[in-house]
């Protein structure tokens, strides 16, 4: 990385336990290294973040996608976890989980449009328009058209985003119909991504309210 750059900071905050996120750009915008500092912790919890970022740091300058790592760290399980403020991440399971799920929504094209909680009842910020990279709405369309390649990268992530209008203007797994193997296999292909596995069978399971449901054996996890 050049000498001088250009870099982003974020102030977060995970269950009360606050922090800031510096993202060092490369000259082409795209995040090349990491630093984390947390407030008022001690030299253990500063220790194990800084060891975090360089990695992080090192992982991005030898080529290691950024989707990669949020893949691998997003929606792990430990304290503090808690609320943190944040409209797209309200909730977070851990520090790395806040950290790598920002990073997604920061540097991964799409990310932020399939993750983000709805917002107004459609996914959509005021004005018709979409918080992230490649989505613009307007108001005499049913459907967000998104931007699926952002410079010549087609994003796994993009998908269309449902607005007001008939039940059946839906993306992803909502647009297949029907029953059946096939049918099933392209519904539950968007399952999201923090679901757990069901304690009985295996397979993975689906949010219904408060709990998960699997879908397989029937089985749901945490209720009645």
């Amino acid at each position: 990385m050049p000498a001088t750059r250009h870099s982003l900071t974020h102030k977060f905050a995970v269950g009360g336990h606050e922090g800031y996120i510096t993202v060092g750009l490369f000259e082409d915008g795209k995040p090349g290294e990491l630093f984390i500092t947390m407030a008022k912790e001690g030299s253990t919890i500063g220790g194990l973040m800084d060891t975090i970022g360089t990695l992080t740091s090192l992982s991005l300058q030898y080529g290691v996608p950024v989707e990669a790592m949020v893949n691998k760290f997003a929606h792990m399980r430990f304290e503090p976890s808690g609320w943190t403020g944040n409209p797209d991440i309200p909730n977070a399971k851990s520090v790395p989980d806040y950290i790598f799920r920002w990073l997604g929504m920061e540097f991964v094209p799409g990310y932020r449009e399939a993750n983000a909680p709805r917002r107004n009842g459609n996914g959509i910020g005021e004005n018709g328009h979409a918080h992230g990279n490649g989505v613009h709405t307007s108001p005499a369309t049913d459907t967000a058209k998104p931007a699926q390649e952002t410079n010549g990268h087609v994003s796994p992530w993009l998908t269309t985003v449902p607005v007001e209008g008939p039940a059946h203007v839906l993306s992803g797994a909502l647009e297949v119909t029907g029953d059946g193997p096939h049918v099933r296999s392209q519904q539950f292909a968007k399952f999201q991504t923090d679901a757990p596995a069901c304690d009985n069978c295996g397979a993975i399971t689906v949010r219904n309210g408060n709990c998960y449901l699997c879908h397989n054996c029937g089985n749901s996890m945490g209720c009645s």
